[in-house]
């Protein structure tokens, strides 16, 4: 019977060893990318000492997520090269974190839904145990941002007293989006934003659109209300997406005074831009109490409503600023 040939024994590969191996692909490009080069740096500074807490912000979610599990990997690889601190992403434990299948580790989903209480506390009674097998156990909040208000009170307790062997990782767009007290209890390290063109998130059209809306309304004092008023349009993730896009483009605005003049971005970012200082910076604080109004789950629709209606505000007050 003659030897079958590598291309048949890839056809052949079980489902589950394809997976795997479209997880591992995934997880080495990531490390790989040039973008990423000092993000992976600091981490790879930090891996000998890990601290209790890391926060990821920043790119977009699926690469938080990769990131969350690369660091899980990467602290408890024994097969890492020391010279470049790297995990192998080869052997049994660097396969079993990445494919969320290891024993050390706690993955809360904050992407499919909102993080309850009844999960953190499960998490707190879990890190008084010492990791089963990992060097440490990895208690990773993906997308940290979905916790309600208990449940993130409740985190704060378990940052405070883990047990032995534990380190906790957050993930979400932005750390503003967090409750202040958990921030300052995390090491936060920022992945690179997504380069222009790039999909920020898969909802990435609909940002668009709704900036698009948004730019009309102020313009012309029409549409959003309708648009916003039907049932489920708008969604809380949607909305902080939004916001999220708003003020990356705002500080953008005000780091660069040329960009305002001559701004790249869409006729929403075009307009704001050439707002006057004054109304620039009070759209940016009205922008993060917006963000915060979202984080205590104040109605989505009500906060965007008062949001857009004070930008409308700003531009009638600044209308021949804008105009000149």
């Amino acid at each position: 019977m003659g030897k079958k040939s590598p291309e048949t024994d890839k056809e052949t590969l079980p489902p589950e060893a394809e997976e795997l191996q479209g997880t591992l692909r995934l997880a080495r490009a990531f490390a790989r990318e040039p973008r990423r080069e000092a993000f992976m740096r600091t981490l790879r500074s930090l891996a000998p000492t890990p601290p209790t807490c890391l926060l990821v912000e920043g790119g977009n979610s699926r690469e938080r997520r990769q990131a969350a599990l690369y660091w899980a990997s990467m602290i408890n690889c024994a097969h890492s090269s020391p010279e470049s601190g790297r995990p192998c992403l080869n052997c049994s434990s660097c396969m079993r974190f990445l494919c969320l299948m290891h024993r050390d580790l706690l993955f809360l989903d904050g992407g499919s839904g909102n993080i309850a209480i009844d999960d953190v506390r499960a998490l707190r009674r879990l890190i008084w145990e010492k990791p089963g097998e990992a060097y440490w156990r990895a208690n990773v909040l993906y997308e940290a941002q979905a916790m309600l208000a208990p449940a993130a009170n409740a985190l704060l307790k378990a940052l405070e007293e883990p047990g032995p062997g534990n380190i906790f990782v957050l993930t979400a767009p932005q750390r503003e989006r967090l409750l202040p007290t958990l921030v300052s209890r995390s090491w936060t390290i920022t992945l690179p934003w997504p380069r222009e063109g790039e999909a920020e998130d898969p909802q990435d059209p609909q940002i668009r659109e709704w900036c698009a809306a948004l730019g009309n309304f102020i313009q012309s004092g029409r549409g959003w209300m309708e648009r916003a008023g039907k049932r489920g349009a708008l969604t809380e993730d949607l909305a902080s997406a939004v916001l999220l896009l708003l003020q990356r483009n705002l500080i953008s605005a005000l780091r660069e005074p040329q960009a305002k003049r001559h701004p790249a971005e869409n006729a929403l970012i075009a307009s704001l831009a050439r707002l006057s200082d004054k109304n620039l910076r009070l759209l940016y604080e009205t922008l993060a109490e917006a963000q915060d109004s979202l984080r205590y789950k104040v109605n989505t629709a009500l906060v965007m409503d008062w949001l857009v209606t004070r930008i409308f505000l700003m531009f009638a007050q600044d209308r021949p600023h804008v105009q000149r």
